[in-house]
């Protein structure tokens, strides 16, 4: 736990040397965003997003930052993405025609199916 406590300070010092690579992708074609979704890391996502990065980039299935936080079962960050991201990304399937809402109905999370229903996410 204590070593990546100092995850935040490290992102905003690399973000602020360039952001050359911000969007870049590795082999499973996930960006530094959607792995700091996948880690429930809020203060690195949005540091990341003040700082130019995509928040409409997808990996190789089709995941976004949503999706990824939804099959994480992360509530707070679904709540914030939706908030402060936007709500483009609450319609947005991924590469089988998913919906995050999709998946928060197939592993049963009824907190963020909930959510997701209340401002109009589709079904499928």
């Amino acid at each position: 736990m204590r070593h990546t406590m100092a995850l935040p300070k490290i992102v905003q010092s690399c973000c602020s040397t360039g952001t050359t690579y911000i969007n870049n992708k590795d082999t499973q074609a996930r960006t530094p965003s959607l792995w700091a979704a996948y880690a429930g890391n809020q203060e690195v996502l949005e540091t990341l997003i003040k700082n130019g990065a995509n928040p409409k980039l997808t990996d190789y299935q089709g995941f976004s930052i949503l999706h990824i936080a939804v099959q994480e079962n992360n509530d707070p960050m679904v709540h914030w993405i939706v908030e402060n991201v936007g709500p483009f990304l609450v319609n947005q399937n991924d590469s089988n025609h998913h919906s995050p809402l999709y998946y928060a109905q197939k592993k049963d999370y009824p907190k963020i199916a909930a959510f997701l229903k209340n401002i109009g996410a589709n079904d499928c």
